[in-house]
């Protein structure tokens, strides 16, 4: 069985104390305790570190079963990514980890919670800019200023213009409201159904430097000139890779406000730019994009060779043969060879076929050309299909 690194980072550390330990740890000053509890302890606390730090990706859930529609990966940099810090973890033992550190309860692996995905990506949108009231103050002033970047910087990542509504976007998303205006709770909010779902991300793969890894604070506190006292705290280490996931909902056509396709883009974007997890001011939490850009490159490639192919299908033979010869340019040779299988369309199909040759023609200076010309029964020709004299 997978050992259960979350486990053994917040239970086996500690279990080998009894009451009286804790009872010197809780009460007795650290220097009393140098010769005791933290002595005693250093070979096992070296251990389950070691532990700890030697985690690897034993297994992963068959995360299919989460009817998973969108995902991405995307890889740590340095100086790697830290989570969960707002738990505790400190005891005063010699050598520990000092700062906590979030694990997923069921198979011990470092994952980022759904929750966090989320609330990060939602700081990017203009909604949580509030007025504090309707006076003109210091603090009104600054949140309309952000307010109105964060529009700015959605609508430039989703590549739309001044008229397209961030706010209608942002509750579609966040709160599930589909029309802020209806009166009926059915009216105004989307089904749970119908709501996009944030799954966790999870580590998936690793490069030489392996998962955990640790690293330390030095906080000076007050006093920038005292040494300070080094904090030993747990991080996952620079090149690992995540798995995004996402179940990305998309209204209908005549009700919808961005595509699945969009919304995957706009949520890379933010993550690329933003990070996520603790001290992302200092470098932590950021991701190399190098990879994604390059898959969603590919990706919007293959959509519009789908979305020209589409097209192509739909057009009579004439039409795909005219909008084949534009695409590459009026390419003098294909135009030729349009005008001497004129002859094998008939009705409207033909007189399509005459009109883009003619307008061909025209344009590179080769409808009026004397009767001498090689070029003048060609132009005969045109004309007799199109009924002209």
């Amino acid at each position: 069985m997978s050992p259960n690194t979350g486990f053994i980072f917040y239970n086996e550390l500690y279990r080998n104390y009894t009451n009286e330990d804790w009872k010197e740890i809780l009460t007795k000053p650290r220097d009393e305790l140098k010769n005791t509890i933290d002595y005693r302890t250093k070979t096992h606390i070296k251990k389950i570190n070691d532990k700890v730090i030697n985690s690897k990706i034993y297994e992963i859930l068959d995360y299919n079963e989460l009817n998973v529609n969108c995902t991405f990966e995307l890889k740590t940099t340095y100086p790697g990514l830290v989570l969960g810090t707002g738990y505790h973890h400190e005891t005063g033992v010699e050598d520990e980890f000092k700062i906590g550190f979030y694990f997923d309860y069921t198979t011990g692996m470092p994952v980022i919670p759904g929750s966090s995905v989320k609330g990060l990506i939602r700081s990017a949108f203009p909604g949580r800019e509030k007025l504090k009231n309707d006076k003109d103050t210091p603090k009104d002033e600054k949140a309309r200023y952000y307010k109105k970047e964060k529009e700015e910087y959605i609508r430039e990542k989703l590549g739309k213009d001044d008229s397209f509504d961030v706010e209608a976007l942002e509750n579609e998303i966040f709160e599930g409201i589909k029309d802020k205006n209806a009166k009926k709770a059915k009216d105004k909010y989307l089904s749970i159904y119908e709501r996009d779902i944030f799954h966790d991300a999870v580590p998936i793969k690793l490069e030489s430097d392996g998962l955990l890894k640790e690293d330390f604070l030095a906080p000076h506190k007050d006093n920038p000139l005292k040494n300070p006292i080094p904090l030993k705290f747990l991080k996952i280490a620079p090149g690992v890779t995540f798995r995004f996931q996402f179940d990305l909902k998309e209204r209908d056509e005549k009700n919808r406000i961005i595509t699945k396709e969009e919304k995957k883009n706009l949520f890379i974007a933010i993550l690329l730019d933003f990070g996520i997890g603790a001290k992302t001011n200092v470098g932590y939490g950021q991701f190399n994009a190098n990879e994604v850009l390059e898959e969603i490159k590919k990706e919007e490639q293959e959509l519009k060779l789908k979305k020209r192919q589409e097209e192509l299908d739909s057009m009579t033979e004439v039409e795909k043969k005219i909008s084949i010869i534009t695409e590459k340019g009026n390419v003098e040779k294909d135009v030729y060879d349009l005008y001497f299988e004129i002859d094998n369309f008939e009705g409207d199909e033909q007189i399509k076929a005459a009109r883009f040759i003619k307008k061909y023609f025209k344009k590179k200076n080769k409808w009026k050309v004397r009767p001498a010309k090689k070029q003048y029964e060609k132009v005969q020709k045109i004309k007799s299909i199109l009924g002209e004299t």
